[in-house]
């Protein structure tokens, strides 16, 4: 009987594991992505929402040349942190506070323009955070405590808006409009 060497199978057995490992990684991120948004909304929809909804509104600013998105969550019971991605928009922290300052949103800014270290920097741009409710729609305000702390509800309107120059009239592009939640 020809005895095998003990080396070839434990590197082999040793590469087995490793594969299977990164294997198991990289889907269970997707899948981990995927349960996240359903945990935070049923549906999204393209648009404000009519009837029903969260919506959510990203205004990219003046010379970034990108359209700005609004997208509606429909049965969402998150918190406003967690609104963009129930909608599939991709909200990034700073490395020292994740959730606690947006630096960069669907991308933007450039990790080359902006670093995202401990905050955003007012010279470079950074993100602001606005929010107005079917009682008030007409008026979008500044929120006065960070998205992971609030509970948008059936009928608010989130926004974050790029603000350049520290200009302090920079607004969310969409108006609220009033509905009453079905």
């Amino acid at each position: 009987m020809k005895q095998i060497p003990l080396r070839p199978v434990l590197i082999g057995l040793i590469a087995l594991v490793a594969i299977i490992g990164a294997f198991s990684f990289f889907t269970n991120g997707s899948t981990n992505e995927k349960a996240q948004k359903s945990k935070f909304a049923s549906s999204a929809i393209d648009g404000p929402c009519v009837g029903s909804g969260v919506t959510l509104t990203v205004d990219f600013g003046k010379s970034s040349g990108i359209e700005s998105v609004t997208k509606c969550a429909k049965d969402f019971t998150g918190s406003g942190w967690d609104l963009p991605t129930a909608t599939g928009v991709k909200v990034e922290g700073s490395k020292k506070y994740p959730i606690g300052f947006a630096c960069r949103i669907n991308g933007y800014p450039a990790e080359e323009v902006q670093s995202c270290g401990s905050k955003p920097t007012y010279n470079l741009g950074y993100w602001s955070y606005f929010q107005a409710n079917s009682l008030g729609p007409s008026t979008w305000r500044l929120s006065d405590v960070g998205a992971a702390e609030t509970k948008p509800e059936c009928g608010d309107f989130e926004a974050w808006v790029f603000v350049e120059n520290d200009d302090p009239n920079a607004l969310p592009v969409l108006p609220a409009a009033a509905f009453i939640c079905q």
